[in-house]
């Protein structure tokens, strides 16, 4: 599968799955969230709001969506710093 693909390719990154709703970090653990093409899909309160919980204090968030579902912003693209979300 695809994340079977990305292993090969990328040996220095850890690849793993897991709902946006309920990430497996510690709380501000983490630089960055990026979602690509998928966040029209996450319950979308409680992914942002878990997102806020794993960045670490100037972390971001960067959502990309071409769903019009996609509730954010009209731009496809928005980078949202942890204090946004």
């Amino acid at each position: 599968g695809m994340l079977a693909q990305a292993a090969r390719r990328s040996t220095q990154v850890q690849w793993l799955t897991a709902p946006a709703e309920h990430l497996p970090f510690d709380d501000g653990s983490l630089d960055a969230v990026v979602t690509t093409s998928a966040f029209h899909w996450f319950n979308q309160p409680a992914a942002l709001r878990e997102f806020h919980r794993v960045l670490a204090p100037g972390g971001f968030a960067a959502v990309a969506t071409l769903s019009p579902r996609q509730q954010l912003s009209g731009l496809p693209l928005r980078v949202l710093s942890a204090n946004q979300l």
